[in-house]
C-alpha cells in the first residue's frame, strides 16, 4: 500500500495528502491504544486508503521501556497502523531508525496542549521548558528530509487563543511544518453551542484565513487553509462533515464510544468539503480578479471627470426610511466601530424605524461587530464591490460614507462607484466625520477629488483635512468638526459614570501597533519588520524602567483583533517577549468586544497610546496617557494632540527613549487628577462643536 507525503510536488500526493491535515484532537492517553485501520476509501481518490500511524507528544511520556519502543519501531515499519503518547526522546530514537522515503509507513506527530504548556513557563525563570521547545523545532528540521513524517498542531478549545503563539515561535525560526488543524470536538462547539462561542469562532476563523494568506506557504497548503476557513465559517459544511463521519461510525462494527478513534473517520469526511469548496474557491478568486480589473478599467476616469460644483441642499434625517453607510467596515478596529456606533446614533435617534444597509468589506469582520453594537442588530450588510447597483442605491433616501479615512487604497475606486450611482439617480451623498490621506497615488486622489465634489453635505474629522480637501477641490460643501467617535465613547463614559482616580490601582494601558507602509510608503515589509521590532525592545526598555522606579503593571490593550489592519495581539506578543520577567503584565490574548475593551480600559490608571483611536478613547474617558506619533508631520496623531493642547505628552516614533519617557511619565503622573479633567474638558469642547456641526450640516442634533 502506498503512503503520500503531505503537500509535496506530485499532484496526485498532493490531492490525497490534504486528508491528514484535519482535527487531532486526543486527551492524553496513559496506555498504548491501537486505532482501526479503515477500508473505507473516498470518492475523491480511488486509491485513497488511510492507513498511518498517529503518535501524540508528551513531556509527561519522556522514557519507556526497550520492549515497548522495539514493539512501536516493528508496527510503523510492517505498515500496522497504531496510536501511541510518547515523549520527545523516545520519538527522536524511532525516527532515526525508522525508513524515510515516500513508500514508507507514515508517522504523523500531533502536537497540542503539552506545547501550549512549555510556551506559558518559558521564558528565562524556566530554563527546562525553553530548553525542551528548542528540542522539538530541531526535531522538526531534522526530518525535513524526511517524506513520510507530517507534524500537526492541534486547535482545541482550551488552547486556541495560544496558537498565535505557537505560529510566531515557529515562524521566528523560519519553521514552518507545522500544520494546524482544527479538532472535531472545537467543530462540535460551534456547531452546536454557537451562541456561547462566539468570540472564539471568530477568532480562530481569521486566524485560518490569515494563514491562508502566508506567501511562504505553497499554493496547496494556502488552499488547505482556505477549506478549513470555509468549514470553520460554515454551519451547512459542519453539519455535512459532521454527520458524514457519524454515518460512517455507525457502520463500524462495535465501534467505541470514545473519542480515540474518530481521527480517521474525522479526515475522511473532510474529503467531501475539499472537493466541494476548494475548486469553487479557486473560480471565484479568478472571477472576483476579472472583475475588479473589468470595473476600474471601465469606470474609473468616466466619473471622475465630473467636477461641477454641486449646490448644498437641506438635508432631513427625520424622513430617511433607508440609508446605505459605506466606509471601510469588515476591517474595523474598536475606534472603526466607535465611529459607527455615532453615525447609527445620529440616525436612529432622528428616524428609529431606518433602515440601515451596510457594505463591507470583510462579512465576518461585520457580523461580529454587528453582535456588539446594538443598533447594528439586524442591519442588511452588502459586498462593498456589489453595492453600487442601481437597484441598491434607488432604495435608499441617502448615502454616507463614514468610518476610516479617504485613503490611499485599492478599495477607494468602490466608493467612487457609490457616489457615482447616487449622482445619477440624484440621491443625497453625505462624507460624515472622515479623515482624508495619507494619498500617495494620482489615482486615488482623483477619486478623493471626485467624492469631495459630488459630496452634498458633511463633515470632516480635523482642519488638516478640511485644508487637504480644499486643495483637492476648493468648492467643497464640507465643513469640520471632530471624530464621530468622541461623540461615542464620550456618551459611553457617561453612561457609565466612570469618574478618573488617581489613587487605588497602579496599572497602565498601552495601546499599541506595528507601524505600516500606510505611514511609511518608502519601506518594504522587511525593513518595517526590523523597524517594529527595534521600537517593541525600546517600548519594553521604557516599562521596564517606569515599572522598576514607579511599580507599574500593564494590562497589553488591542484596538485591532482581525489580521487585516494589523492584529495588535501579534505586536503585544513580540513586546511582552521582551519585557523583564519581573515586569508586571497581563497580554490579553482574547478577542475583545468594544464594550469589554472600554470597561478594561477603564480601570487603567495610565495609558500609553500609539493607534489614533487610542489617543481619543483615552481623551474622551479622561485617562492620563503619553502619546507615541507615529503618523508624522501633519499626521492625524499630532493634529490631535495639538489640537487639544497635549503635544508636551507626546513623543515621535524615532525619539523613543527609556529616560526621557520615564521622566515624561512621572511628571505626568504628579499631575493625572488635573490632566484627567483637563482631558474630558477638551473631549467636551469637541462634542458641543459636534453637535454643533449636526445642527448646521443636518437641521438636526441627537438628544444625549
Amino acid at each position: 500500500m502506498r503512503n503520500s507525503t503531505l503537500f509535496k510536488n506530485n499532484k496526485k500526493e498532493t490531492l490525497r495528502g490534504y486528508l491528514v491535515a484535519q482535527l487531532l484532537e486526543r486527551k492524553t492517553p496513559r496506555v498504548k491504544k491501537s486505532s482501526i485501520k479503515l477500508l473505507e476509501k473516498s470518492n475523491f481518490n480511488s486509491e485513497l486508503i488511510l492507513d498511518n500511524n498517529f503518535v501524540f507528544v508528551s513531556s509527561e511520556f519522556n522514557s519507556f521501556d526497550d520492549e515497548l519502543f522495539e514493539s512501536i519501531r516493528k508496527s510503523v515499519i510492517s505498515n500496522n497502523n497504531n496510536t501511541w503518547t510518547i515523549g520527545l526522546t523516545p520519538l527522536k530514537r524511532l525516527l532515526k531508525i525508522i525508513p524515510s522515503d515516500k513508500n514508507s509507513h507514515f508517522i504523523n506527530v500531533i502536537i497540542g496542549d503539552d506545547l501550549v504548556n512549555l510556551l506559558q513557563r518559558r521564558g528565562a525563570s524556566n530554563e527546562k521548558s525553553e530548553n525542551y521547545l528548542e528540542e522539538i523545532s530541531e526535531l522538526i528540521s531534522s526530518t525535513i528530509q524526511m517524506e513520510n513524517i507530517n507534524f500537526y498542531f492541534s486547535v482545541t478549545l482550551s488552547n486556541l487563543y495560544w496558537v498565535d503563539d505557537v505560529f510566531l515561535y515557529f515562524s521566528k525560526l523560519k519553521q514552518n511544518r507545522i500544520i494546524f488543524c482544527p479538532s472535531k470536538s472545537l467543530l462540535n462547539y460551534f456547531n452546536t453551542h454557537s451562541k456561547l462561542y462566539v468570540k472564539e469562532h471568530f477568532h480562530i476563523s481569521l486566524f485560518f484565513e490569515n494563514l491562508s494568506r502566508q506567501k511562504n506557504y505553497s499554493l496547496e497548503l494556502r488552499f488547505f487553509y482556505k477549506t478549513t476557513y470555509s468549514v470553520v465559517n460554515s454551519i451547512e459544511l459542519l453539519d455535512s462533515c459532521i454527520a458524514k463521519v457519524d454515518n460512517w461510525m455507525n457502520l463500524l462494527p462495535n465501534p467505541k464510544k470514545d473519542n480515540s478513534f474518530d481521527t480517521e473517520l474525522w479526515l475522511l469526511g473532510f474529503v467531501e468539503l475539499f472537493r466541494k469548496t476548494t475548486i469553487p474557491n479557486i473560480f471565484r478568486l479568478i472571477a472576483s480578479s476579472l472583475k475588479s480589473r473589468l470595473s476600474s478599467d471601465n469606470n474609473i476616469g468616466e466619473y471622475t471627470k465630473n467636477q461641477k460644483c454641486l449646490i448644498p441642499i437641506k438635508l432631513n434625517p427625520r424622513l430617511w426610511k433607508t440609508v446605505l453607510i459605506t466606509g471601510w467596515y469588515g476591517t474595523e478596529t474598536q475606534g472603526d466601530k466607535a465611529i459607527i456606533g455615532e453615525i447609527l446614533h445620529f440616525i436612529k435617534s432622528a428616524s428609529p424605524d431606518c433602515k440601515i444597509i451596510l457594505t463591507t468589506l470583510h462579512s465576518v469582520i461585520s457580523e461580529q461587530t454587528n453582535l456588539e453594537l446594538e443598533n447594528l442588530f439586524g442591519v442588511q450588510l452588502i459586498k462593498l464591490t456589489d453595492s453600487h447597483i442601481a437597484s441598491t442605491i434607488i432604495e435608499t433616501d441617502a448615502v454616507i460614507i463614514g468610518g476610516g479615512p479617504l485613503m490611499e487604497s485599492a478599495s477607494m475606486k468602490n466608493l467612487g462607484f457609490i457616489f457615482n450611482e447616487a449622482l445619477q439617480q440624484n440621491i443625497p451623498r453625505i462624507i460624515f466625520g472622515c479623515g482624508i490621506g495619507p494619498i500617495h497615488s494620482k489615482e486615488v486622489k482623483e477619486i478623493a477629488r471626485f467624492l469631495i465634489n459630488v459630496c452634498n453635505a458633511g463633515f470632516v474629522r480635523d482642519k488638516e483635512s478640511f485644508e487637504f480637501a480644499t486643495k483637492l477641490f476648493p468648492n467643497h460643501n464640507l465643513k469640520f468638526a471632530c471624530d464621530p467617535a468622541v461623540g461615542y465613547i464620550t456618551r459611553w463614559r457617561r453612561k457609565n459614570n466612570m469618574v478618573y482616580s488617581s489613587s487605588g490601582c497602579s496599572t497602565m494601558a498601552t495601546l499599541l501597533r506595528a507601524n505600516t507602509n500606510e505611514f511609511s510608503p518608502e519601506s518594504n515589509p522587511e525593513s518595517l519588520r526590523v523597524a517594529n521590532e527595534k521600537l517593541a525592545k525600546k517600548i519594553a526598555e521604557v516599562l521596564d524602567k517606569i515599572s522598576i522606579e514607579t511599580g507599574t503593571a500593564y494590562s497589553l490593550l488591542h484596538m485591532n483583533a482581525p489580521w487585516i489592519g494589523g492584529d495588535d495581539r501579534i505586536y503585544n506578543r513580540i513586546l511582552e517577549s521582551q519585557l523583564s520577567q519581573k515586569t508586571k503584565v497581563s497580554l490579553i490574548r482574547e478577542y475583545m468586544t468594544i464594550e469589554e475593551h472600554l470597561l478594561t480600559l477603564s480601570k487603567s490608571h495610565s495609558a500609553i497610546a500609539m493607534r489614533y483611536h487610542g489617543h481619543i478613547f483615552c481623551m474622551a474617558m479622561g485617562i492620563p496617557f503619553i502619546s507615541l506619533d507615529y503618523t508624522g508631520k501633519s499626521g492625524k496623531v499630532s493634529s490631535l494632540v495639538n489640537r487639544i493642547g497635549y503635544s508636551q505628552w507626546s513623543i515621535k516614533w524615532d525619539d523613543i527613549d527609556p529616560i526621557t519617557m520615564t521622566n515624561t511619565y512621572k511628571r505626568l503622573m504628579l499631575e493625572s487628577g488635573d490632566w484627567s479633567k483637563y482631558l474630558i474638558s477638551e473631549s467636551d469642547k469637541l462634542v458641543q462643536l459636534l453637535e454643533q456641526t449636526y445642527k448646521e450640516v443636518f437641521n438636526y442634533c441627537p438628544e444625549n
